[in-house]
């Protein structure tokens, strides 16, 4: 009986797979995958014990390097066709060398007897890596904005952080942080340039990468030319007919012309006189051709005036006559200084004549402009009413030969619209005077464009 056993016991150990150098003891071992430098891994040894008799056996892993069994494992007991697992860990430092190594894994009996078993552990060295796979455009030809997109894509076996992203469109860049990408994650970025306005012509996109490694892309995109000059006809209505004012404005990207007639009169009792030289005049209309570069704007005025019959001529010659001595005495002008965003506008007031008291100055800001609350010298009082802003000062008196400043300031849209005239109101005596300032041209700020403004009103 015991010969049979032992016979069977040989046939089973030499169809077990073994790397022993005693067939009484198998060891098999399955190779770990690879690992980076700095982490650790770990195979599993499974040792069986094909004695007939229970024993003891003690194990160890060389080089010693790196590597430690579990639970500290060094000797353990065990009987018959009984079978040990133990894991073996390998924990290659962070200066590791990228190289397969060889662990040998021993068991020894008691008696001296022993079993090998070799094992490979792949060790690779840590590296980062960021590749550009893609870069696109929103558009190919563009004339608002354009979108730049960028792919960053880790290429590396470890996960990278701080890595930027440099946009860059004509002169203009903008730099962004990448977000942190794991191995094989690959993330979209994307920045928005504003390219209204720019001449049409072919540009560059650019997109730079700054981090672990250095990739960069270009793409080509083209601005159209976009010929448009807008129209803006405003008048101003007085006693003797009325001031018209038409505004061009290029709001393209490129030169363009443009012809621009007055309105026709439809009355024989009116007369149109141009204040700005036409280009041409055929019977009672008046032609201007103008050419302006982008963002460039041009202002024509011309008046529309009821000439009289021979009453309306003596008339009018006896209240001019009037209105000269009566009007002449005090008198108020309206200037503009400064160019850009914040004007400053001066309300001069001299008299000429006899005191002047009870005089009161109202001065209108249309609706294109901001009245900025900051007063250099007598604060108005403001409302809002229908035309803007009103502004009134209470002067009081004003004697012979003196000469009083208004100022204030405002935020203008850069339309060039003109100022209305500011009015003037007094006492001479028993006499009521009046008189009216000039038409300030608000100076146009190039590249502007039309805008309406919020207007805050102190009442």
């Amino acid at each position: 009986m015991k010969k049979i056993f032992f016979v069977f016991a040989l046939l089973f150990s030499m169809a077990v797979p073994a790397f022993a150098e005693d067939g009484n003891i198998t060891i098999l071992a399955a190779q770990p995958s690879e690992v980076l430098a700095g982490d650790s891994t770990f195979f599993i040894v499974d040792i069986i014990n094909y004695f007939f008799d229970t024993d003891y056996f003690s194990i160890s892993v060389y080089p010693s390097d790196w590597t430690s069994i579990e639970d500290g494992i060094s000797s353990f007991r065990l009987s018959n066709g009984e079978k040990r697992s133990l894991k073996i860990f390998v924990s290659p430092p962070i200066d590791a060398r990228a190289a397969r190594y060889v662990y040998t894994v021993e068991i020894r009996k008691e008696n001296g007897e022993r079993a090998k078993r070799d094992v490979v552990v792949s060790v690779q060295q840590r590296f980062q890596s960021l590749l550009l796979a893609d870069a696109s455009l929103s558009c190919n030809e563009c004339k608002d904005s354009v979108n730049v997109y960028a792919s960053v894509k880790n290429v590396g076996n470890t996960p990278v952080e701080n890595a930027k992203l440099m946009f860059s469109v004509g002169n203009y860049k903008k730099t962004v942080e990448v977000p942190k990408i794991f191995q094989g994650e690959e993330k979209t970025l994307s920045q928005n340039f504003l390219i209204y306005g720019w001449a049409p012509k072919t540009y560059t996109a650019t997109v730079e990468m700054a981090g672990p490694s250095y990739d960069s892309r270009k793409i080509d995109f083209s601005v159209p030319a976009v010929k448009k000059i807008s129209t803006k006809r405003t008048s101003v209505n007085s006693w003797w007919g009325s001031t018209a004012y038409i505004t061009l404005l290029n709001e393209g990207n490129t030169e363009d012309s443009a012809q621009v007639n007055s309105e026709g009169i439809q009355s024989p009792l009116f007369a149109v006189y141009p204040n700005d030289k036409p280009s041409s005049i055929t019977g009672g209309a008046l032609t201007w051709y103008a050419t302006l570069k982008p963002g460039e704007s041009v202002v024509y005025s011309y008046s529309q005036v009821l000439w009289p019959l021979p009453f309306g001529v003596l008339f009018a010659l006896a209240v001019s006559v009037y209105g000269y001595f009566a009007l002449t005495a005090i008198e108020i002008k309206k200037y503009i200084l400064g160019r850009g965003e914040i004007l400053g506008v001066s309300l001069r007031i001299k008299n000429r004549g006899k005191v002047a008291n009870g005089v009161i100055v109202r001065d209108v800001v249309p609706h294109e402009f901001s009245v900025v609350p900051a007063f250099e010298t007598l604060k108005p009082i403001m409302r809002k009413i229908s035309d803007g802003t009103e502004l009134i000062w209470r002067i009081g008196s004003v004697q012979k030969g003196e000469e009083t400043v208004l100022h204030y300031k405002i935020k203008s849209s850069g339309s060039g619209s003109p100022l209305p005239p500011a009015q003037l109101k007094a006492l001479r005596g028993e006499t009521r005077v009046a008189a009216k300032s000039n038409f300030a041209v608000v100076p146009r700020v190039p590249g502007a464009r039309t805008q309406k403004l919020k207007v805050s009103v102190v009442e």
